[in-house]
């Protein structure tokens, strides 16, 4: 059977790149070899959840986010007993004047659930770039004390979803970076332990606060 003509020119090309390979390979100098990483991985889920930190600056957030909400919650139940209130008014100016209250009433309330939820949301972003920042300090160090060169975020728990086009299978997949970790190298819990410690030793220095 006759090859097309780019067949037979890519093995010979592919020949004459080998045999040149091949002959240099001989004379190059002699490559040091790399020396080996030694490489942990973190789960910044179980951190996040095991963190006495987080969770009590997170309360203090959600308590700060539920005073904003009760003063909405106020404003709402005020807006509706002047509405009920201004049903019961006469035509005429008094109930006029109740309706263009009503309306600032309403458009404040308006103002103020816009306001406070982009409030809630920042500090919540705050508080999740912070601890990060905490995070990743902490691993500095146990790294630094038990020799690890390399620290990765833990995301064994991807896995491809069930009934999904190869798009979207291949989309999360790609998203992967630690295909396989031995538990030797897991240093979640000593991260987790360390900066339990801090912050116990922090809140005890400024009398739990």
């Amino acid at each position: 059977m006759t090859r097309p003509a780019g067949f037979v020119a890519g093995v010979a090309l592919a020949v004459v790149v080998t045999v040149s390979w091949g002959v240099g390979a001989g004379t190059s100098p002699t490559r040091q070899t790399a020396e080996p990483v030694a490489a942990a991985v973190v789960d910044l889920e179980l951190v996040q959840q095991g963190l006495e930190e987080w969770a009590f600056r997170d309360a203090k957030r959600k308590e700060r986010a539920q005073g904003l909400q009760d003063e909405l919650y106020t404003l709402a139940q005020d807006l509706k007993v002047k509405q009920e209130n201004a049903n019961t008014l006469p035509k005429g100016e008094s109930r006029r004047n109740a309706v263009m209250k009503i309306l600032e009433l309403q458009s404040n309330l308006k103002f103020k659930k816009e306001l406070y939820q982009q409030l809630i949301d920042i500090e919540q972003g705050d508080l999740i770039r912070k601890m990060y920042d905490k995070i990743v300090a902490a691993a500095s160090d146990v790294a630094e004390e038990e020799g690890f060169d390399l620290v990765l975020v833990d995301d064994r728990k991807i896995s491809s979803p069930d009934e999904a086009t190869q798009q979207q299978v291949t989309a999360v997949l790609m998203q992967r970076r630690v295909l396989y970790a031995s538990s030797r190298v897991d240093i979640t819990d000593r991260l987790i332990a360390k900066m339990n410690n801090e912050f116990a030793a922090e809140s005890a220095g400024n009398g739990g606060s």
